[in-house]
């Protein structure tokens, strides 16, 4: 019922057996030729390089993997900057500072509500949509929960909807995108011998990152004017990461949706035929 591995299969000198096997694993009538020529450029590769034991060496042997670390670094590095794990983790203690308790506990259960949706659809929109696509979307969305939590902050006489109508979209577009798009992409950027290593970096920073981002909030807010002002000010402060995440999307990072390992190689390498390929 199961068919063998068409990795193992492709490893043992089994080609006419691999393809059976990914032919049955696919659904009727897809191409596999692609597929094909990826199981055996990791396999050809396997056997220069079979000493290889992905430690860190190797993952800075190769120019592609370097890139490949560079944008990862910067992508954890911008998201914990742009406030996420401010609103979309800790945010009933953000509003908790602005708001009564009762009123603080609402609005942050409308915004976790929200984001947990978001991230359903986020993760099924994943196999449909283009990831920098979503990522941008996801970034603008932050931005203009942003300001219209800065805008809430600011005006002592705005309703409260209006800051927690921020705080909600800010949840919301996180975890439609930003929260979900970079770790698939990290994924499929490192190449399988150093994946485990690449990611692991990634995602060490990302939350060494996230401890000082927490502990200097109040003292932030402070130095900012302090009050509902100094917590504006910081928040068109996450904004600006956000916009700098999307820039740094759109000039940097190659589209992985769709792309095997060898297409997005060549876009890291940055091979002119990438574009014609996209």
């Amino acid at each position: 019922m199961i068919p063998e591995s068409p990795t193992w299969l492709v490893n043992k000198g089994f080609i006419e057996d691999a393809e059976r096997a990914l032919k049955r694993l696919r659904s009727e009538g897809s191409d596999i030729s692609d597929l094909m020529s990826q199981l055996l450029w990791h396999q050809n590769e396997s056997i220069d390089e079979e000493r290889a034991r992905g430690d860190l060496k190797e993952l800075f042997k190769r120019k592609e993997r370097q890139r490949a670390l560079f944008i990862g670094v910067v992508l954890v590095v911008l998201q914990v900057l742009s406030g996420d794990v401010i609103f979309a983790a800790y945010g009933g203690h953000v509003l908790a500072a602005v708001y009564p308790t009762d009123a603080a506990r609402r609005y942050a259960a409308w915004g976790h509500g929200a984001g947990c949706a978001a991230l359903l659809t986020g993760v099924a929109l994943l196999q449909r949509c283009r990831r920098n696509v979503m990522f941008v979307g996801s970034s603008l969305g932050m931005i203009g929960g942003c300001a219209m939590m800065a805008a809430g902050l600011y005006d002592a006489a705005a309703p409260d909807a209006v800051f927690a109508a921020g705080f909600v979209a800010y949840c919301a577009a996180f975890w439609l995108g930003m929260g979900v798009v970079p770790w698939t992409v990290l994924h499929q950027l490192f190449h399988p011998k150093v994946r485990g290593t690449g990611v692991a970096i990634c995602v060490s920073i990302y939350w060494v990152l996230c401890f000082p981002v927490v502990k200097t909030l109040r003292r932030l807010t402070a130095a900012l004017g302090g009050g509902p002002d100094g917590l504006a000010v910081l928040t068109l402060l996450y904004a600006a990461a956000a916009l700098s995440a999307a820039a740094f999307v759109l000039a940097c990072v190659p589209e992985t949706q769709g792309k095997s390992y060898l297409t997005l190689t060549r876009a890291l390498l940055g091979y002119a035929g990438y574009e014609a390929i996209r």
